[in-house]
């Protein structure tokens, strides 16, 4: 019997991750990319795997999936992948309430995205910039 077929047209981050997908799902792939490297989406976002934006629940879970499967996927190919995570400074009244507006909308946790203010992040990452960082403990 003839596996099903399956076309993917980019192999980006996302365009790959749907062939691995599809490939364990049983279908005989073929991936199409235009250029030679690297140059779309991957690229502009420097090749980042980050569930921030994502609405708690099933969203979160599969973003968070989506993380645990590179992990393997780097680990089983050899390639590199970093789990620094990364940071959103907020230099302006409206990126700070926006980052309040995060936090308090559920989506920092113990173990996820977390809401520093000014001070804490001096403490922790001494190369910023902290001449007008917004949300400076008050106290």
């Amino acid at each position: 019997m003839t596996p099903p077929r399956a076309v993917i047209v980019g192999a980006g981050i996302v365009g790959l991750a749907h062939a691995i997908a599809a490939r364990d799902a049983g279908f005989d792939v073929t991936v199409l990319e235009r250029d030679g490297r690297a140059l779309g989406a991957s690229i502009r976002n420097f090749g980042t795997i980050w569930p921030i934006g994502c609405v708690p629940g099933v969203e979160r879970e599969q973003a968070l999936f989506g993380v645990q499967r590179w992990k393997e996927m780097a680990a089983a190919a050899g390639f590199w992948i970093g789990t620094e995570g990364s940071l959103s400074l907020a230099y302006r009244e409206e990126a700070w309430t926006v980052l309040q507006e995060f936090a308090a909308a559920g989506h920092t946790t113990a173990d996820g995205p977390q809401l520093l203010s000014a001070d804490d992040t001096a403490r922790r990452i001494p190369a910023v910039n902290h001449a007008g960082l917004r949300g400076r403990n008050r106290g």
